[in-house]
């Protein structure tokens, strides 16, 4: 192993995890090892990082933070020679082997991300977004990235699928960001033509951003949507149906349909709720309920009461409903694996 360099270690690694092959422990610990010391030295070029970190995915590897934090240094320092491809991929290799980046490191890439953002395509960027989303930033992502980054996304529009839409507005309300009215127009109207195809997964992401947006959608997206999902019910977790529930009802998309409101409570016994976890689903019904009522009685009166409605803005789904994303499960990661596989 200590005649191999750096290079020659990533393209053995990545040629076995294509391969679907993974060495012994012993294998594995010795070209980590190995990688970490003739990574410093200057035949390593870019592309080795992003090989050998991918195969280390693949291997569902767990390295440690200090070898972690040796990897992204070396990466920092060549940051400007990666594609935007192979900088959203870094980003998830990061997270996928469990480490936040440092301040330092975010910075660089961020700046590199940013002059990039040209050539992003649509899946690349997403990916990289998802991944930084997972990583729970402390601080919001600098201002130079998030003014290329919105313009970025709205010339995508057209050319994102469904699934992709939505996972891009989840993204953007995730690692807070605040689109403009004429943003979010010009994504409603290429979501109005996919929604009546959205998968649960997808819906429930695009209702929630759009009630933590606080952006009321166009009737066109409602009556589709209300279509897809009634058309759809049985494929929804309870978590799904809960967030879609809670997302109508806080942007005053109309009132609840009973069905949907009886399937999520039939979902959570289906799917061993805990007792607690019952009844709190059950007083979200009823509070859901309560108000389709009182909107029903105040729309024939002329009025709508805003104590009434600032009431059900503030209110949240019932803890265990609030796990949608996770959710997502292998599919969505079987999704992300293919993208950066692609090299």
């Amino acid at each position: 192993m200590r005649s191999y360099g750096a290079q020659e270690l990533a393209s053995t690694a990545f040629g076995l995890a294509k391969l679907g092959h993974t060495p012994s422990e012993a294998w594995l610990d010795a070209a980590h090892r190995r990688f970490r010391d003739a990574a410093t030295v200057a035949g390593a070029n870019a592309p080795t990082f992003v090989k050998f970190g991918w195969a280390l995915v693949q291997f569902k590897m767990n390295p440690s933070f200090n070898w972690m934090l040796a990897f992204c240094s070396e990466v920092r320092q060549r940051i400007d020679m990666y594609t935007a491809r192979e900088l959203a991929t870094l980003i998830w290799i990061c997270i996928r082997l469990k480490h936040v980046p440092d301040p330092l490191f975010l910075e660089v890439w961020f700046k590199a991300a940013t002059r990039r953002m040209p050539t992003f395509n649509p899946p690349s960027l997403l990916l990289a977004l998802q991944s930084l989303a997972a990583a729970e930033l402390r601080t919001p992502a600098p201002a130079t990235f998030m003014r290329a980054l919105l313009p970025k996304l709205r010339e995508m529009f057209m050319d994102m699928s469904g699934p992709e839409l939505a996972e891009a507005l989840w993204c953007v309300v995730s690692l807070r960001l605040k689109p403009d009215e004429q943003w979010m127009d010009d994504y409603m109207a290429a979501c109005e033509g996919v929604v009546s195809s959205l998968p649960p997964q997808s819906m429930a992401d695009c209702a929630w951003s759009l009630a933590r947006l606080r952006y009321q959608p166009s009737e066109m997206w409602e009556e589709a949507a209300a279509v897809q999902v009634s058309r759809t019910l049985g494929a929804y977790t309870a978590a799904q149906l809960g967030v879609v529930v809670w997302a109508w009802g806080s942007v005053e998309l109309g009132p609840v349909p009973e069905a949907w409101r009886s399937a999520l409570l039939d979902k959570a016994r289906a799917e061993g709720f805990a007792e607690s976890e019952i009844k709190d689903v059950q007083r979200f019904v009823l509070g859901m309920a309560e108000h389709n009522s009182v909107e029903g009685r105040n729309e024939d009166a002329g009025w709508k009461p805003q104590q009434q409605q600032m009431k059900l803005q503030q209110a949240e789904p019932p803890s265990r409903l609030q796990q949608h994303k996770q959710q997502q499960g292998v599919q969505q990661k079987r999704r992300r694996n293919m993208e950066v596989s692609r090299f």
